[in-house]
This record gives C-alpha cells, sequence and structure tokens, in this order.
C-alpha cells in the first residue's frame, strides 16, 4: 500500500523534478519486482499493471506496454452485467454485518476508477442495446 501512495505522490503536478526523478529512480526496480505481470495471478491479492500504470503517460506503461493490453482485457471482462465492477476480495468472517454496505461503497469507488482508466486507454466501449 506504500507504493501505492508513493505513485500517487509522483503523479503530483507540483512536485519539484529533481524530487521526481529521484522518486523514479527509487521506484522502478519496486514496480518491475512487485507488479504481477502474468495474467494468471490476477484473480489473486496483488498489483496489477494498472495498479500502478493508470494512463499510457505513466513512467512505467512502456515497460509494461504487453502486459497492460492484456491487465486491459481482464480488467474489462470484470464488469458485472449491470455495469459495475465489484471487489475481488471480502472480509471473510469479519464485520459481517457490515460487509454488503462496505461492498457496496467499494463497487462505486472501483466502478470510477474502472472507467477512468478504460477512458485514459480509449477502451471504453458504447453499449450496443
Amino acid at each position: 500500500h506504500e507504493l501505492l501512495c508513493l505513485l500517487r505522490l509522483l503523479e503530483t503536478p507540483e512536485l519539484p523534478d529533481d524530487v521526481r526523478l529521484h522518486l523514479l529512480a527509487l521506484l522502478r526496480p519496486v514496480v518491475a519486482r512487485t507488479v504481477v505481470t502474468d495474467p494468471a495471478g490476477w484473480r489473486g491479492y496483488g498489483l496489477q499493471p494498472l495498479d500502478v500504470a493508470t494512463t499510457p503517460a505513466s513512467p512505467f506503461a512502456a515497460a509494461m506496454d504487453d502486459a497492460l493490453d492484456l491487465n486491459l482485457i481482464f480488467h474489462m471482462a470484470q464488469q458485472d452485467d449491470d455495469g459495475a465492477w465489484r471487489p475481488a476480495w471480502s472480509w471473510g468472517d469479519s464485520y459481517a454485518a457490515a460487509w454488503p454496505a462496505a461492498r457496496q461503497a467499494w463497487s462505486g469507488v472501483l466502478t470510477v476508477n474502472a472507467l477512468r482508466t478504460l477512458a485514459a486507454f480509449d477502451r471504453l466501449q458504447p453499449d450496443t442495446e
């Protein structure tokens, strides 16, 4: 989770260039060894290519070009019939009474994020029905 925070920091427009370059140099090897680029691992817990390269302009996008394309296809296939994306996780037996509301809230967050990412990669498809 710390990596995602640092990636968000990297996208901050006000971040001084020297800090951005230093942070990029530190993060490149971490991203390379942390991101799951094999589609077989995307149903489990772990960072996927779209988690670290949310737009084609991401500094990490070029290094994961093929994996990003496959991850976009995978991500689109996860959309439910109602148009939403659902969490791929649960809380198990913890907070069972609260999970349905939390799951619904997370679905909203995941759906907005998915639509933003798909739009950035020009992958939004009009409904033809």
